[in-house]
């Protein structure tokens, strides 16, 4: 069931970034490929999110719909946050920056994007849960392949975290542009 999940994982992350690129278009006038990634399609946060509306709905069945969808939303609202506050202070990177609209918190989450989580919840709930149970019912996949496929997944990950972000990965805290020849190589030696 791994793999299941590393599939919609991907989906999901493939289907925000293609809704954050199309937004931006929209509202810059411009597509820009940026994100975590950085030239990988998959936005993690949209993942991430996927994967625990996807179980929330899973266990609480017996709750009435629409208090289900608010508390789910407030649950993607709260990953945002977190995922905001992960992305500074973790990993020295700002992905987004809400500052300037009105409502916020901290720039991490604002009022108008709390309302498109709640529209995203809406329409996962009400048109996507169906065909992810469907999926779910008939993925069939040999169990003993499935623990490595997740590791395997998960060291994709790393491996791009690290490749997209050496210098904060491993400490360094110059920028990349304007390193020397010399600067260059101190950092070769961390990796």
């Amino acid at each position: 069931m791994l793999t299941a999940y590393i599939i919609e994982f991907i989906f999901f992350g493939f289907a925000g970034w293609l809704m954050d690129s199309t937004y931006r278009l929209i509202t810059d006038g411009k597509f820009l490929f940026g994100g975590y990634f950085r030239w990988i399609p998959i936005r993690p946060i949209y993942g991430t999110g996927g994967l625990l509306l996807t179980f929330y709905f899973k266990i609480f069945t017996e709750i009435d719909p629409f208090l289900l969808i608010i508390i789910a939303s407030l649950m993607m609202v709260l990953l945002e946050y977190i995922s905001g506050v992960f992305s500074e202070y973790f990993l020295g990177i700002k992905l987004w920056d809400y500052s300037d609209a009105k409502f916020n918190i901290g720039g991490k989450v604002d009022l108008l994007h709390s309302v498109f989580w709640m529209a995203l919840v809406f329409l996962f709930y009400n048109y996507f849960f169906k065909f992810i149970i469907i999926f779910e019912s008939n993925f069939i996949f040999p169990q003993y392949i499935d623990l490595p496929v997740f590791w395997v997944f998960v060291t994709i990950l790393i491996f791009s975290t690290i490749k997209n972000h050496p210098a904060i990965v491993f400490g360094y805290n110059q920028p990349m542009i304007s390193l020397y020849i010399y600067d260059y190589h101190k950092f070769a030696i961390l990796l």
